[in-house]
């Protein structure tokens, strides 16, 4: 669902949506492409250079993570690079 940045901002905040009588729980999406065959950032598996499928674990971190995870500080500032891009308000 597409709405302008005020409202984006509301619901974010809020965290769930009523839409006629149902509450639909509000989460942000994150522009961020994340290829899962080579687990790297900014293309998708369609694109990927790659020919063997990579296991998550095997890019895993000391912090006892996986490559797709949120706490990865790598995915962070790849996300953060792509939403820099988007215009919120």
């Amino acid at each position: 669902m597409s709405v302008s940045p005020q409202i984006w901002k509301r619901v974010t905040e809020n965290g769930q949506l009523h839409i006629d009588i149902q509450r639909i729980q509000v989460e942000d999406q994150s522009p961020l492409l994340q290829c899962t065959r080579c687990l790297g950032y900014g293309h998708g598996k369609r694109f990927c250079k790659e020919e063997v499928d990579s296991c998550s674990h095997s890019k895993a971190d000391i912090n006892d993570h996986n490559a797709f995870s949120q706490s990865c500080p790598v995915r962070k500032q790849w996300d953060d690079l792509a939403r820099s891009s988007v215009a919120y308000c």
